[in-house]
């Protein structure tokens, strides 16, 4: 199970710096271009920086969320207590976490 969580939060990681990337990407060439041509609307920007950086973000920090080191810690101490794990985990259980 801690694997699980460890890969998860790598993922989170991955995904939120994506997400950054994108956006810091997209407000750059936004910034610095200058011929009508290459430079959208202001609105078509953030739109672009909502959807290509934001997306990826949020999905990174939700994953952050969900498995954070004091949510693994929670879910283990609920498990040894009472030997079930909660669905959202269970569903992501695969043999590959347990493999060494």
């Amino acid at each position: 199970m801690r694997r699980l969580f460890e890969k998860r939060r790598t993922g989170g990681w991955i995904w939120t710096g994506i997400g950054g990337a994108f956006a810091l990407r997209i407000i750059s060439v936004a910034a610095t271009s200058n011929s009508d041509a290459a430079s959208g609307t202001p609105a078509g920007t953030a739109v672009g920086v909502a959807v290509l950086g934001g997306i990826p973000a949020a999905i990174g920090v939700g994953k952050l969320v969900r498995f954070s080191a004091e949510r693994e810690l929670e879910t283990v101490a609920a498990y040894e207590k009472t030997r079930k794990l909660p669905n959202y985990i269970q569903r992501r259980l695969r043999q590959k976490y347990f493999s060494s």
